[in-house]
């Protein structure tokens, strides 16, 4: 008769190790084996379910007692909307949260030929503002590195400083 598993047992995780099988683009896109994910629940639920997974030193998706790796284009966090509340403004990311934005923690970086919104909110990583967020948050330009929100106007740093 066989034993029980142990408590460690029951804690071990099942990982598949998909490497460059499995990839978020830069613009918040899921891909397998280089085709673009089609089915948006999917894609949102591992948005939702990516993790810092300390023993691996990288980020996964957790799903139960899996988690999966996954290749990455340096951003694991974006930004797929705003919208403007009594309060000010609200983010929408691709995992389905919302939270409100604080212009001080908005910044910009260059990319290639163009200037990317990042945010930076403490205890998390880094958001990229998608295309359409990005052209979203556009309207309320002032210049540009500023914004104008209420009557409030923002001068948004470059990534690079303070």
């Amino acid at each position: 008769m066989s034993q029980p598993p142990s408590d460690h047992e029951l804690e071990q995780l099942f990982t598949s190790y998909m490497g460059k099988e499995l990839f978020l683009s830069k613009n918040g896109e899921w891909f397998h084996e280089g085709v673009k994910f089609s089915h948006k629940k999917l894609a949102s639920l591992f948005h939702r379910s990516i993790r810092w997974d300390a023993e691996l030193n990288s980020f996964v998706i957790r799903i139960g007692k899996g988690r999966a790796t996954f290749t990455h284009d340096g951003y694991v966090r974006f930004v797929t909307a705003i919208t403007e509340t009594d309060a000010g403004i609200s983010v929408i990311f691709a995992s389905d949260e919302s939270l409100p934005m604080s212009p001080k923690d908005l910044c910009i970086q260059q990319e290639e030929d163009q200037e990317i919104f990042l945010l930076r909110s403490p205890g998390f990583p880094t958001a990229r503002f998608t295309r359409r967020a990005q052209q979203l948050l556009l309207q309320y330009a002032q210049s540009d590195n500023s914004l104008k929100i209420g009557d409030a106007i923002f001068t948004i740093p470059s990534c690079g400083e303070s």
